[in-house]
């Protein structure tokens, strides 16, 4: 137990080092966090496939349930040592209660005594079982504003970052834009009340001309949606399928990297500020009982893709800084999704790799500030 307490001792200074040497760097990076890792299952939907469960390389270090205090610990040291900024915890309402196993992570990350290590933010999933609308929009702003007061919540353009997932999953709760709009509304007139100067109200969309791969799930003009609905800023979750050429299942990952700068580039004439996500990976075939029969993928996925992502963030949010959020804000896909393969913990086949790539890319753009 001693030799433990040292070992997070260690890492936790390295972390506060870390993080003093980048207090002014041009961009903040996020991670998407997803807790489908508190138990094999969550409304029926078994998160740890038998196939998953065989897969060596994406395993965590720590095994495949990380939803414990001392696991959430140490994630947000290794997170804030390698540099990132922030987790943007994938966030869910059932039934009037937020006490669900997919929202336990970030209940330890609030217990965590490392939190002000990394700030957090709420990306709400706001479609299907977990739609939140008029019924329920009083009780979910109360649980929002709490958390808007933790001091470790990250503020962009000076409020509480709040992110919805699904676009037409508010609007179908709604019912028509102007609806969403009113209830965004009262919820920044309540943050006012709290003392916030509002909330910045990201939204996630696809691009109007953009087709999605996956033909079960067609988001259609989410941009002009947005838009209507009275959101402050767009961002994304991933742009997985922006590299698929019809039948072809296997893609190298630099054909991700490069074709998703053109899917970030079709923001520029929404009108609102974007927020850039690098989709690190996709490769659901461990999952593939839950996916279509024919599963597109990516291969190449290591420490060198992730260095390219982030440069690539860095390099779009340079040249389009009118474009941006004032804090240079970008998120990538994703800390966690192992069942979709989109991850950054540190894992039995590629141990802490993907993480040099991140702080290898946040190194040369800390050179290139300060020329």
């Amino acid at each position: 137990m001693k030799r433990l307490t040292l070992f997070f001792s260690v890492l936790l200074i390295t972390a506060e080092i870390f993080a003093q040497g980048n207090v002014n760097k041009k961009i903040r990076i996020g991670a998407y966090y997803f807790d489908g890792w508190t138990n094999t299952t969550t409304q029926n939907f078994v998160y740890l496939t038998p196939e998953l469960l065989r897969d060596s390389v994406r395993e965590p270090i720590w095994g495949w349930i990380t939803s414990t205090q001392s696991i959430v610990d140490s994630q947000i040291v290794v997170a804030a040592r390698y540099g990132l900024d922030f987790f943007c915890f994938d966030w869910y309402y059932l039934d009037g209660t937020s006490k669900i196993p997919l929202n336990h992570a970030l209940g330890l990350y609030l217990k965590s005594r490392y939190r002000n290590r990394l700030k957090f933010c709420l990306n709400i999933v706001s479609g299907g079982m977990f739609a939140v609308g008029p019924n329920n929009w009083d009780a979910v702003t109360r649980k929002w504003l709490v958390m808007f007061k933790n001091p470790s919540y990250l503020m962009v353009n000076g409020k509480p970052l709040l992110v919805f997932f699904d676009v037409h999953g508010l609007l179908k709760a709604f019912g028509s834009g102007e609806a969403v709009k009113k209830a965004f509304d009262s919820l920044r007139s309540k943050a006012k009340e709290e003392g916030f100067k509002g909330v910045t109200i990201a939204g996630c969309a696809f691009p109007d001309t953009i087709t999605w791969w996956d033909t079960s799930y067609t988001p259609k003009r989410t941009i002009s949606i947005a838009s209507r609905c009275g959101f402050d800023a767009l961002t994304g979750y991933n742009y997985a399928g922006v590299a698929f050429r019809g039948n072809h299942l296997e893609m190298p990952i630099q054909d991700l990297v490069t074709d998703e700068v053109g899917v970030w580039n079709k923001f520029r004439s929404s009108g609102l500020p974007y927020i850039p996500v690098g989709t690190l990976n996709w490769d659901p075939r461990p999952w593939k009982v839950h996916e279509p029969p024919n599963i597109h993928y990516y291969v190449g996925y290591s420490e060198n893709s992730v260095y390219r992502t982030i440069s690539s963030l860095y390099r779009w949010i340079k040249d389009n800084p009118s474009h941006t959020t004032k804090e240079h804000v970008a998120l990538l896909y994703a800390w966690n999704e192992y069942g979709e393969g989109g991850w950054l913990t540190p894992s039995k086949g590629l141990r802490d790799s993907l993480l040099i790539g991140v702080k290898r890319a946040l190194s040369e753009i800390q050179s290139d500030h300060a020329k």
